[in-house]
């Protein structure tokens, strides 16, 4: 299966400001690839990766799916700017407006967590998702046998550069949450103290 990922990329004249609102290049509402704000297969940046994993499996979903909203809509271009447009009218927006990569992914995560992380770059991205408590710590990408990318996985130059989240292709193993194992779930008792019981499954 092919990993897909989303992000915004460039405007319609191939610059990083000054083009219409919106997005004029997309040619698909439902998977687009063409778009200012569009998927892409996975690739490996020239400046490398920086892994940002959800800790939560609802939010690593949520994400990916907000990513692929936002590639289906029009009405969200390229544009830094313009960039906090869709921070104003949110991705299901019926309004031409605008983004970044950065602030493209601060919606997604702010939409699908509830949390805004505020406003960030590339350069300083890493340092403010760690800071908000919801992500992993960042790791290098180096391979996708070595360390995998996942669903909802955020993905950041190690320099300044371009920011994208993994939207499709690769679901993440239900072992690989939290550190729990298939078949457990964590409880708090009322001492405080963590404790691990076994979760039936019905058939």
């Amino acid at each position: 299966m092919v990993i897909m990922v989303g992000s915004a990329r460039i405007d319609e004249r191939g610059r990083f400001s000054g083009g219409a609102a919106g997005d004029q290049k997309q040619q698909s509402s439902t998977y687009d690839i063409i778009g200012e704000v569009s998927q892409q297969n996975m690739y490996l940046h020239a400046k490398g990766w920086y892994i940002l994993r959800p800790k939560n499996l609802a939010h690593a979903g949520l994400i990916a799916s907000k990513m692929i909203e936002a590639c289906s809509n029009a009405n969200i271009g390229y544009d830094q700017g313009n960039r906090l447009g869709i921070l104003t009218y949110g991705i299901g927006t019926k309004v031409k407006t605008e983004c970044d990569c950065s602030s493209l992914v601060r919606a997604c995560v702010k939409e699908a967590t509830g949390k805004d992380p505020g406003d960030f770059n590339t350069a300083s991205e890493a340092s403010v998702l760690e800071a908000m408590g919801l992500f992993e710590k960042r790791q290098e990408y180096v391979s996708q046998n070595k360390t995998p990318v996942y669903n909802g996985d955020v993905l950041v130059t190690k320099s300044r550069g371009h920011t994208v989240i993994v939207t499709s292709g690769s679901p993440r193993p239900v072992k690989n949450f939290a550190g729990k194992k298939p078949g457990e779930n964590k409880q708090q008792t009322a001492g405080g103290r963590n404790r691990t019981r076994r979760v039936s499954r019905g058939l």
